[in-house]
């Protein structure tokens, strides 16, 4: 759905079609994950995959984000920075650790997804509800720090570590059995 939002907000307003194709996007990312766990056929590598796919569709939000307000945008550009910027050190962090980026699908960034849902919706409303596109920044940059956090506590690379206290588990037990 990604392309689509672009291709639909490059001329500097939305369509019709626009929330309604951001919606199936966001509620397909849920459901192939539920029906891959459910027939369990979910492995690391496609909750891997699933992770790279959530971030570039996101991408493509916020260049749609840019399209439609580029004056909002502009306006809050430094918290957008911030978000990109933890988000960045979280991957090469866990790239330079483990060889690989984070798909730790906690429940921080499950939350995370409601928030930019509802922040996205909100943005692209009418009148722009930017309370609602900040809160989902600060809680993006709350997510990264955790999935540092996460990284630096884990000894190893694993998917679908759901807290810190999680991953401090885990840690607690690979020295057990090491």
């Amino acid at each position: 759905m990604g392309p689509y939002l672009i291709f639909d907000a490059q001329d500097g307003q939305i369509s019709r079609w626009f929330l309604l194709a951001f919606t199936f996007g966001v509620i397909s990312d849920v459901l192939d994950g539920e029906i891959l766990r459910r027939f369990n056929l979910s492995n690391p590598k496609l909750r891997s995959l699933d992770s790279t796919t959530d971030a570039v569709f996101y991408m493509s939000v916020i260049v749609s984000m840019w399209f439609v307000h580029p004056a909002l945008i502009q306006l809050y550009i430094v918290p957008l920075t911030i978000l990109l910027f933890t988000q960045t050190i979280s991957w090469l962090f866990c790239l330079l650790k483990f060889g690989k980026t984070t798909s730790y699908h906690s429940y921080l960034a499950k939350f995370w997804g409601i928030s930019l849902f509802v922040g996205t919706i909100g943005f692209f409303l009418p009148q722009p509800n930017i309370a609602l596109f900040l809160f989902a920044i600060t809680v993006g940059i709350i997510s990264n720090i955790e999935d540092m956090i996460i990284t630096a506590t884990m000894p190893y690379w694993k998917c679908d570590i759901l807290h810190i206290q999680s991953a401090k588990l885990l840690r607690k037990n690979h020295k057990v059995i090491s």
